[in-house]
């Protein structure tokens, strides 16, 4: 598969590029879709966890605001001749209006979305750009501190289908927790993929374990699969595993 990036782009392709860009991540993701999933690829960027979606399920649908990171997104579904993938460029948000986007000139995926600031840019709900469709299988979102509107407007398909979701969680953006309660409600098994080992919530705070400029990539899902364990177990950090095992000990 041919990908694109532009060459200044340490962060993001070059990291492709060298095969070292969120292995887990990518290992744990292709063991939740098949060729019936459709997919949410929110904050998109260049494309990587879009084509890596792309190639094996029914639809895409690549979410990315930026303009310049849009058009390598483009170009990277193109020469690849995905014809199921659906290119959106708008940001995901809690409802339909214009906002703007803050790019980060040293780290392709770092744009935030702001109220003042930037790039102008419009922005819809999950749940009015899916309308349409009937079954969402899993939803990747990686927003740099928006995560929260993004899910207050993916609440109808949330509730509906409970969709596997990859998500950023930087609780020192957000300001409350109505989001993570939102989703404990919703959701049996909330992981940290960071960690590699399941997050006890009654410990997990956020502000606590994370601190204020702390963040973690969540997996949530409600009904565990044997694959997911057996993929959590080839990539195990152990120290951080037994790490983890002994805070939660020590802070019940």
């Amino acid at each position: 598969m041919d990908f694109w990036y532009q060459s200044d782009d340490k962060m993001i392709g070059q990291r492709i590029a060298l095969d070292k860009f969120e292995k887990f991540e990518t290992a744990l993701m292709e063991n939740q879709i098949n060729s019936e999933s459709v997919c949410v690829d929110v904050g998109a960027n260049i494309g990587y966890y879009t084509l890596l979606l792309a190639i094996k399920v029914k639809r895409v649908y690549a979410i990315e605001p930026g303009g310049e990171s849009f058009l390598i997104l483009k170009k990277n579904v193109e020469v690849n001749n995905l014809k199921n993938v659906v290119l959106l460029n708008i940001g995901a948000s809690d409802k339909k209006e214009k906002k703007y986007l803050i790019r980060d000139k040293n780290n392709q995926g770092n744009s935030q979305i702001s109220d003042k600031f930037g790039e102008r840019i419009l922005t819809n709900a999950l749940d009015n750009i899916l309308i349409n469709e009937q079954k969402i299988s899993l939803i990747k979102i990686d927003t740099q501190g928006w995560e929260p509107k993004v899910i207050e407007g993916a609440k109808k398909v949330i509730k509906r289908d409970a969709p596997t979701i990859f998500l950023e969680y930087t609780p020192g953006e957000y300001g409350d927790n109505k989001m993570i309660n939102f989703l404990k409600k919703n959701y049996q098994n909330i992981w940290s993929i960071n960690d590699f080992a399941e997050v006890p919530w009654p410990i997990f705070s956020g502000v606590k374990v994370l601190g204020k400029n702390g963040y973690a990539d969540l997996f949530l899902k409600n009904k565990m699969e044997l694959g997911d364990y057996m993929t959590m177990l080839k990539n195990v950090k152990y120290k951080k595993f037994i790490k983890g095992i002994m805070n939660s000990i020590c802070q019940k």
